[in-house]
This record gives structure tokens, sequence and C-alpha cells, in this order.
């Protein structure tokens, strides 16, 4: 399963054509295929559920998510793997966690538009404040002084 996804990933996405049902097929003969060598849970001799092994597990969670797993392949702009949105909410949880909490959804969606513009110069690469509070770009030297600027004219008017 894994040289498939990658294969997968490896083409020209979306998948266009005849090649999008292909891909389904094949990602459901493979999970037939785990199906078949992924041995059933023995049956337990008392009350409750047999154990499952991870392999079946993973197979289980497979199968349930075809529709959660494949869209990279078949729908544009929908990324390989969610590192993205995992290191863009970073930011946010160690804030939280250091400070335990942010005192009011004031505050919370003050800092959220303050990461948002950072990160939109950051993507950028240009090293200018363009977004927020419509003032003229102007350039910066250090993160700190747009923080302040962006904290001063545009989140807390």
């Amino acid at each position: 399963m894994h040289a498939f996804l990658v294969e997968l990933y490896g083409q020209a996405l979306p998948l266009q054509g005849e090649a999008a049902p292909r891909a389904q097929q094949r990602y459901r003969q493979i999970l037939s295929q785990a199906e078949r060598e992924e041995p059933l849970p023995e049956p337990k001799a008392g009350r409750g559920r047999p154990k499952s092994m991870p392999g079946r597990n993973l197979l289980r969670r497979m199968t349930e998510h075809e529709e959660a797993i494949l869209p990279f392949a078949l729908v544009e702009g929908v990324p390989f793997t969610s590192n993205q949105a995992e290191r863009d909410l970073r930011p946010a949880k160690v804030k939280q966690k250091e400070s335990g909490c942010f005192r009011t959804d004031h505050g919370a969606g003050g800092y959220a538009r303050l990461q948002k513009v950072l990160n939109a110069d950051v993507l950028e690469e240009t090293g200018r404040f363009r977004e927020g509070c419509g003032r003229p770009a102007r350039l910066y030297r250090f993160r700190a002084d747009a923080v302040a600027e962006i904290k001063t004219r545009c989140l807390f008017p």
C-alpha cells in the first residue's frame, strides 16, 4: 500500500480521465489482498469481542476512510500530507500551553490574525507587511518590529 500511495503521489495530480477510477480500483484490490492475508482474530472463550491485531485495525481504518485517503490524487489542491496544517496550528498550541490559555476570545482572535499576517508574509518571502490594516508596505528588519506594528495599528484599534 505504501508503494502504491507514493507512486500515486509521483504522478501528475489530480488524476484525469480513466486514471482516477483505475487508482480507486487498485486501492480496493490492495485492501482485498490484505483482507485475505491478515488473519481474523481468534474467537475469545468468554464474553467480549476478540482482540484485533494492529494490521487488522489499520486495514479496517483504511477501508472505512477511503474517501479521506485518496483525495490528494483525485481533487485539486488537497495536499498529500497534513504537515502544513499541523505547522500552522503549532504556534497557537505552544502559546496556549505557555500561558495556560487565552484569556478571552478577543485575545485569541487577535493572536490568530497576527499569525495569519506573519505567516502570509513569510510565505511570500518579501519581508514586507502587506496585509491587515491597509497601511503602506514597510520593510522590517526584525520580526518583533512587525509584531509590534501590527498589534498597535491593526489588531486592537
